[in-house]
């Protein structure tokens, strides 16, 4: 079997360039996916903001769960 050497080197080019070629293209999306990244909705607020949502520990609520669930259905709220 004849093996030529220009066609081995130009396969490895080949080869080579599409590893190149695809590393560049994985890094390129890691940058967009960082750039266009959303904020983790369950993080710790910074700064002065505070969760909306939690538990009510220790403060009596002036509704039961079925009058908040009633009212939520009924105006949204």
């Amino acid at each position: 079997m004849v093996v030529s050497l220009r066609k081995v080197v130009r396969r490895l080019f080949f080869v080579f360039s599409l590893m190149l070629l695809t590393l560049l293209l994985y890094f390129t999306l890691r940058l967009v996916t960082e750039w266009v990244h959303t904020p983790e909705p369950y993080a710790v607020p910074q700064g002065s903001a505070v969760k909306v949502f939690g538990d009510r520990t220790g403060s009596v609520s002036e509704f039961s769960f079925r009058e908040r669930l009633w009212w939520f259905y009924w105006i949204g709220e």
